[in-house]
């Protein structure tokens, strides 16, 4: 039956083995971050003596356990997990905000194997105080049981998940503002701005290409090597969508930046600037992919990207990204701040507006 059920699994997943590192000994405790907000248990709940999780970490956004493998067989699990609250009548529910995939990989952890493993928070709502449990199930001999770590939120942490204020960010709105980068910013306002920001320092920022199509839409791009833009309309089944972009790979003085981000900072310079640990950053368990939310009120998010924790092949020209998002129904403004680890002088601004209303 074991040959049976592992023989099907190795057909539907990519098979991980993972090295092992002999240690019978059960954890005497966690390490337990934001601790004004959550407390950590480290008691062991299991289906299958023997075989179990420890909560070596806990934070608003994300779990680190140690899964460990007592017994002489080996144990297979995936990538799947579930956070769950307990509610008042003692069983506990799903806190999943919308729609998960996982990716389709099993792990294999040999006898007497342990391994450290990071689970992401951000599609859960952890909002109300109350007891939470991290669940994941597991296979020996073909049959399946589950093990968990338990933690309580023991304050409203719905608000304290930013990690940064976001009075800077309130200004940067009012910047894009006054510069003109607004709903309903028209061709030649954009034309305007790239030719104001480009002024003596790259003479192919005039329009290369230019299409109309009638009432359908139209618009102009320039593709410059230090400058770029683009407006585009298109009008169709009584939807109406502007979109305007700009971009610069060169410093731009007039282009004020929050946080006293500078062009040309390197990551070092950007995370202290943000007042994000160089720990957190290397830590894959707090980012969701590729992906740590640093601000999201609903409206406006600044959102870090670590291109070093991409699965593509290494071909990115910057390392990380700082993506900044203001939004209301029919507008959408979107700032990309691009960086390089090592070198000063690569850096990158991408500031893109979308209007789209029906006509």
């Amino acid at each position: 039956m074991k040959k049976k059920v592992f023989g099907i699994l190795t057909l539907m997943l990519l098979l991980v083995t993972l090295v092992s590192c002999f240690d019978n000994n059960h954890p005497c405790g966690g390490v337990i971050t934001d601790e004004l907000y959550l407390n950590g248990n480290v008691a062991i709940h299991t289906d299958l003596e023997g075989v179990y999780m420890t909560l070596n970490n806990v934070s608003t956004s994300a779990v680190s356990v140690t899964w460990q493998n007592e017994t002489d067989k080996e144990i297979l699990f995936g990538e799947g997990y579930s956070v769950e609250m307990l509610s008042s009548n003692g069983e506990w529910v799903s806190t999943l905000k919308g729609e998960i995939a996982f990716d389709a990989i099993a792990l294999v952890l040999p006898s007497n194997g342990k391994l450290d493993k990071g689970y992401s928070l951000s599609p859960f709502d952890l909002s109300r105080v109350g007891n939470y449990r991290l669940r994941s199930e597991f296979y020996v001999d073909g049959e399946k049981y589950s093990t968990w770590v338990e933690f309580s939120v023991t304050m409203e942490i719905a608000e304290q998940v930013n990690r940064i204020p976001d009075s800077d960010l309130s200004e940067f709105a009012k910047f894009l503002d006054r510069e003109g980068f607004v709903k309903g910013m028209s061709q030649g306002q954009l034309l305007d701005l790239a030719q104001k920001y480009s002024e003596g320092l790259d003479p192919s920022i005039v329009p290369v290409f230019c299409h109309y199509d009638g009432e359908f839409g139209g618009g102009c791009m320039a593709n410059g090597e230090l400058f770029g833009y683009e407006n585009d309309y298109y009008a169709k089944d009584g939807k109406v969508r502007y979109s305007n972009s700009f971009y610069a790979a060169v410093e731009i003085e007039s282009l004020v930046l929050p946080y006293g981000i500078k062009y040309g900072d390197v990551i070092g310079d950007v995370l202290e600037k943000l007042a994000i640990d160089r720990d957190i950053y290397k830590n894959t368990a707090a980012f969701e992919g590729t992906k740590l939310e640093l601000y999201n009120d609903g409206t406006t998010s600044l959102t870090l990207v670590n291109k070093f924790l991409t699965d593509a092949p290494v071909d990115y020209v910057y390392d990380i990204e700082l993506i900044y998002t203001d939004k209301t129904d029919t507008f959408t403004r979107t700032v990309t701040l691009s960086f390089s680890d090592s070198k000063k002088d690569l850096a990158r601004i991408e500031i893109i507006t979308v209007d789209e209303y029906e006509k």
